[in-house]
């Protein structure tokens, strides 16, 4: 994922000891994006059916939302909470 590669590059060249740190976000977003590709597309939109294609959508992302937020890495967690630990860090 060249994405959580150039987030960890980022990370390790901030001033200070915060470069230093671990970049422990990785393995969440790494998590997150195994939740979401776990949500099986195909059978919501059978479920779905004549609703079409914005249905489906809304289905989709409202199951990989839900299975997302089911992870405990991500329980309880506002989403805000990392915008707020960055400004703290830096």
């Amino acid at each position: 994922m060249q994405l959580l590669d150039a987030c960890e590059a980022d990370h390790r060249g901030r001033g200070g000891d915060v470069g230093q740190r671990p970049y422990a976000r990785r393995a969440r977003l790494l998590a997150a994006a195994a939740a979401a590709a776990a949500v099986d597309a195909g059978a919501l939109a059978r479920q779905v059916g004549a609703g079409g294609g914005a249905a489906v959508a809304q289905a989709v992302q409202r199951a990989r939302a839900a299975a997302i937020a089911a992870l405990p890495e991500f329980a309880g967690a506002a989403p805000e909470a990392d915008a707020v630990d960055d400004a703290a860090n830096g």
